[in-house]
């Protein structure tokens, strides 16, 4: 473990300097994504992250797609919480198939306690959500509620 400052690019150049690999654990991403991943492209290590957090998400792969790719790093936010495992668990279960016509993954939480830094951040994070559809994210409206839990029907193709 190494300490770094997100507002300091030479101090993440020294914490990550001999490293292969980062895993940013430090949100909200929508702050720590970018400079982390720019000193990761800087040291040529791979980055992943934790990150919940859909917009930021997204913004790692506008801005970072094509500079991963041509730096041959590998860039993976949102590896861990919901994205990462249905992700996996999707894969999986597909063993050697090439395609399938729908894969619905749902999770369903018994509780959760968010930290003040979760808390906080869905407070600069509020209105509409993502869902993957038609091959694309797209921007949705939150779901309805219905008996006190959160209902989404929605489908995600794959081609």
């Amino acid at each position: 473990m190494r300490v770094a400052t997100v507002d300091d690019p030479a101090s993440l150049d020294r914490a990550l300097s001999g490293a292969v690999a980062v895993i940013n654990c430090a949100g909200p991403f929508i702050d720590t994504a970018a400079p982390v991943i720019d000193a990761a492209l800087r040291a040529s290590i791979h980055y992943l992250d934790v990150a919940a957090e859909q917009a930021a998400v997204l913004a790692v792969f506008e801005r970072f797609a094509n500079a991963a790719r041509d730096a041959g790093v590998v860039v993976a936010p949102a590896m861990a919480f919901f994205g990462g495992l249905g992700d996996l668990l999707s894969t999986a279960a597909m063993g050697e198939w090439d395609a399938a016509d729908e894969i619905c993954i749902a999770v369903a939480l018994d509780s959760w306690k968010p930290t003040l830094g979760t808390r906080l951040t869905g407070q600069r994070n509020p209105g509409r959500h993502f869902i993957f559809s038609n091959s694309r994210l797209e921007r949705t409206d939150p779901p309805p509620r219905a008996n006190g839990i959160f209902r989404r029907h929605s489908e995600s193709k794959m081609s």
